[in-house]
Protein backbone atom coordinates (compact mmCIF):
# COMPACT_ATOMS: atom_id res chain seq x y z
CA UNK A 1 0.00 0.00 0.00
CA UNK A 2 1.50 3.51 -0.97
CA UNK A 3 0.72 6.14 1.88
CA UNK A 4 0.89 9.87 0.03
CA UNK A 5 0.96 11.91 2.34
CA UNK A 6 -1.43 15.62 1.95
CA UNK A 7 -0.35 18.99 2.10
CA UNK A 8 -3.11 21.49 2.35
CA UNK A 9 -1.18 24.76 3.32
CA UNK A 10 -2.90 28.27 3.32
CA UNK A 11 0.57 29.76 2.18
CA UNK A 12 3.46 29.06 0.01
CA UNK A 13 5.81 29.02 3.42
CA UNK A 14 3.67 26.72 5.29
CA UNK A 15 3.31 24.35 2.62
CA UNK A 16 7.43 24.47 1.95
CA UNK A 17 7.86 23.53 5.34
CA UNK A 18 5.70 20.76 4.98
CA UNK A 19 8.13 19.52 2.43
CA UNK A 20 10.85 20.23 4.25
CA UNK A 21 9.92 17.99 7.03
CA UNK A 22 8.92 14.94 4.75
CA UNK A 23 11.96 15.40 2.72
CA UNK A 24 13.39 13.99 6.45
CA UNK A 25 11.10 11.54 6.79
CA UNK A 26 13.59 8.37 7.51
CA UNK A 27 10.65 6.30 5.32
CA UNK A 28 11.65 8.23 2.37
CA UNK A 29 8.33 9.87 0.70
CA UNK A 30 8.19 9.63 -3.23
CA UNK A 31 4.72 11.17 -4.26
CA UNK A 32 3.00 14.19 -2.47
CA UNK A 33 -0.59 14.65 -2.70
CA UNK A 34 -1.86 18.78 -2.93
CA UNK A 35 -5.50 19.47 -2.46
CA UNK A 36 -5.72 22.90 -4.52
CA UNK A 37 -9.09 25.08 -6.33
CA UNK A 38 -11.29 27.63 -5.96
CA UNK A 39 -11.59 28.68 -1.81
CA UNK A 40 -13.57 27.85 0.05
CA UNK A 41 -13.02 24.20 -1.04
CA UNK A 42 -9.44 24.71 -0.45
CA UNK A 43 -7.02 26.89 1.07
CA UNK A 44 -4.59 27.03 -1.70
CA UNK A 45 -5.17 29.26 -4.63
CA UNK A 46 -3.85 27.79 -8.02
CA UNK A 47 -1.43 30.54 -8.57
CA UNK A 48 0.47 29.42 -5.49
CA UNK A 49 1.50 26.16 -5.40
CA UNK A 50 3.81 26.44 -8.75
CA UNK A 51 6.10 28.33 -6.66
CA UNK A 52 6.05 25.45 -4.10
CA UNK A 53 6.81 22.81 -6.40
CA UNK A 54 9.50 24.50 -7.72
CA UNK A 55 12.64 23.48 -5.25
CA UNK A 56 11.36 20.31 -4.72
CA UNK A 57 10.75 18.69 -8.27
CA UNK A 58 13.71 16.75 -8.14
CA UNK A 59 12.81 15.37 -4.62
CA UNK A 60 8.92 14.61 -4.88
CA UNK A 61 6.14 13.81 -7.41
CA UNK A 62 3.28 15.91 -7.27
CA UNK A 63 -0.13 15.07 -7.51
CA UNK A 64 -3.35 17.43 -7.44
CA UNK A 65 -6.40 17.08 -6.70
CA UNK A 66 -8.37 19.89 -8.14
CA UNK A 67 -11.76 21.12 -6.96
CA UNK A 68 -12.90 23.44 -9.73
CA UNK A 69 -15.20 23.63 -12.57
CA UNK A 70 -14.90 21.85 -15.73
CA UNK A 71 -14.05 25.23 -17.26
CA UNK A 72 -10.82 25.21 -15.30
CA UNK A 73 -9.79 21.87 -15.94
CA UNK A 74 -6.38 21.54 -17.80
CA UNK A 75 -5.21 24.81 -16.53
CA UNK A 76 -1.69 26.02 -17.80
CA UNK A 77 -0.84 25.62 -13.85
CA UNK A 78 -2.03 22.07 -13.35
CA UNK A 79 0.98 21.71 -15.58
CA UNK A 80 3.70 22.77 -13.03
CA UNK A 81 6.93 21.31 -12.40
CA UNK A 82 7.34 17.93 -10.83
CA UNK A 83 3.25 17.24 -11.09
CA UNK A 84 2.85 13.75 -12.32
CA UNK A 85 -1.11 13.24 -11.75
CA UNK A 86 -4.37 15.60 -11.60
CA UNK A 87 -7.22 14.48 -10.56
CA UNK A 88 -10.91 16.11 -11.79
CA UNK A 89 -14.01 15.61 -10.24
CA UNK A 90 -15.86 13.27 -11.99
CA UNK A 91 -19.09 15.04 -11.97
CA UNK A 92 -17.82 18.00 -13.52
CA UNK A 93 -17.14 16.69 -16.71
CA UNK A 94 -20.36 17.56 -18.76
CA UNK A 95 -17.61 17.27 -22.54
CA UNK A 96 -16.58 13.80 -21.92
CA UNK A 97 -15.38 13.65 -25.55
CA UNK A 98 -13.25 17.24 -24.84
CA UNK A 99 -12.34 15.36 -21.89
CA UNK A 100 -11.13 12.35 -23.70
CA UNK A 101 -8.73 14.04 -26.19
CA UNK A 102 -7.35 16.68 -23.00
CA UNK A 103 -6.57 13.33 -21.13
CA UNK A 104 -4.67 11.59 -24.11
CA UNK A 105 -2.97 14.91 -24.62
CA UNK A 106 -1.31 15.03 -21.60
CA UNK A 107 -0.83 11.96 -21.06
CA UNK A 108 1.83 12.28 -24.24
CA UNK A 109 3.37 15.19 -21.68
CA UNK A 110 3.97 12.58 -18.95
CA UNK A 111 0.58 13.57 -16.48
CA UNK A 112 -1.54 10.68 -15.98
CA UNK A 113 -5.87 12.35 -15.45
CA UNK A 114 -7.47 10.87 -13.34
CA UNK A 115 -11.22 11.37 -12.21
CA UNK A 116 -12.78 11.91 -8.36
CA UNK A 117 -16.00 9.73 -6.96
CA UNK A 118 -17.05 10.76 -4.41
CA UNK A 119 -18.72 8.38 -1.41
CA UNK A 120 -21.83 10.18 -2.13
CA UNK A 121 -22.17 9.44 -5.82
CA UNK A 122 -24.87 6.99 -6.76
CA UNK A 123 -23.44 4.03 -8.60
CA UNK A 124 -25.91 3.91 -11.01
CA UNK A 125 -23.94 7.45 -12.05
CA UNK A 126 -20.42 6.24 -11.69
CA UNK A 127 -19.40 5.66 -15.65
CA UNK A 128 -15.44 6.23 -16.21
CA UNK A 129 -13.97 7.50 -19.30
CA UNK A 130 -12.71 4.83 -20.92
CA UNK A 131 -9.45 6.77 -21.11
CA UNK A 132 -8.68 7.14 -17.43
CA UNK A 133 -6.47 4.83 -15.00
CA UNK A 134 -6.67 6.43 -11.83
CA UNK A 135 -9.70 6.97 -9.20
CA UNK A 136 -9.33 8.85 -6.34
CA UNK A 137 -12.55 7.97 -3.99
CA UNK A 138 -13.18 10.72 -1.84
CA UNK A 139 -14.74 9.06 1.51
CA UNK A 140 -15.87 12.66 3.06
CA UNK A 141 -17.32 15.90 2.01
CA UNK A 142 -14.45 18.05 0.22
CA UNK A 143 -13.26 21.12 1.90
CA UNK A 144 -13.28 20.07 5.65
CA UNK A 145 -10.10 18.43 7.05
CA UNK A 146 -10.55 15.76 9.67
CA UNK A 147 -13.65 13.79 9.37
CA UNK A 148 -14.30 10.24 9.69
CA UNK A 149 -13.99 7.93 7.29
CA UNK A 150 -17.87 7.71 5.50
CA UNK A 151 -18.86 3.66 5.45
CA UNK A 152 -20.65 4.16 1.97
CA UNK A 153 -17.30 4.27 0.42
CA UNK A 154 -16.61 0.50 0.79
CA UNK A 155 -19.93 0.07 -1.25
CA UNK A 156 -18.07 2.90 -4.13
CA UNK A 157 -14.91 1.03 -3.78
CA UNK A 158 -16.55 -2.64 -3.98
CA UNK A 159 -18.14 -1.57 -6.86
CA UNK A 160 -14.97 0.33 -8.88
CA UNK A 161 -13.13 -3.24 -8.30
CA UNK A 162 -15.51 -4.85 -9.66
CA UNK A 163 -16.37 -2.73 -12.94
CA UNK A 164 -13.57 -1.63 -13.37
CA UNK A 165 -10.87 -3.79 -11.81
CA UNK A 166 -7.85 -2.60 -14.07
CA UNK A 167 -8.43 0.83 -13.03
CA UNK A 168 -5.47 1.73 -9.66
CA UNK A 169 -7.85 3.51 -6.79
CA UNK A 170 -6.54 5.83 -4.11
CA UNK A 171 -8.68 6.22 -1.13
CA UNK A 172 -8.74 9.76 0.69
CA UNK A 173 -10.85 11.26 3.64
CA UNK A 174 -10.43 9.53 7.27
CA UNK A 175 -7.93 7.28 6.91
CA UNK A 176 -6.01 5.34 9.79
CA UNK A 177 -4.57 2.34 10.46
CA UNK A 178 -7.27 0.08 10.61
CA UNK A 179 -9.29 1.35 7.61
CA UNK A 180 -5.73 1.27 5.54
CA UNK A 181 -5.90 -3.03 6.38
CA UNK A 182 -9.51 -3.03 5.37
CA UNK A 183 -8.39 -1.49 2.20
CA UNK A 184 -5.31 -3.63 1.34
CA UNK A 185 -7.77 -6.86 1.66
CA UNK A 186 -9.61 -5.29 -1.14
CA UNK A 187 -7.46 -4.73 -3.22
CA UNK A 188 -6.89 -0.39 -3.07
CA UNK A 189 -3.34 0.34 -4.10
CA UNK A 190 -2.97 3.88 -2.35
CA UNK A 191 -4.03 6.04 0.08
CA UNK A 192 -4.05 9.34 0.92
CA UNK A 193 -3.73 11.04 4.53
CA UNK A 194 -3.53 14.84 5.69
CA UNK A 195 -5.09 14.65 9.16
CA UNK A 196 -3.74 11.91 10.65
CA UNK A 197 -0.48 12.75 9.82
CA UNK A 198 0.08 16.63 10.28
CA UNK A 199 -2.15 16.58 13.46
CA UNK A 200 -0.06 14.05 15.18
CA UNK A 201 2.64 14.62 17.71
CA UNK A 202 5.30 12.77 15.99
CA UNK A 203 4.10 13.29 12.08
CA UNK A 204 6.86 10.65 10.69
CA UNK A 205 5.70 8.12 13.58
CA UNK A 206 2.25 8.64 12.07
CA UNK A 207 3.45 8.09 8.75
CA UNK A 208 5.58 4.55 9.61
CA UNK A 209 2.04 3.76 11.07
CA UNK A 210 0.08 3.85 7.81
CA UNK A 211 2.75 2.18 5.61
CA UNK A 212 3.00 -0.44 8.13
CA UNK A 213 -0.79 -0.82 8.42
CA UNK A 214 -1.43 -3.28 5.07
Amino acid sequence: MEVIPVVNRETVSDAKQCLKILENFSSRVSRVHFDVGVPPVSTIRIPLFPQVFEAYKDTFSFELHCMVPETLFFSRAHRAPGVARVYYHLDEIHDAERFERQLLSWRKQGIDVGVVVRSSDLLKNIVLPKSVRSVLVLSVVPGRAGQKFHTRAWKVISFLKEKYPRVILTVDGGITPPIVKKLAKLGVSRVTSATYIWESKKPEEAYRKLVESD
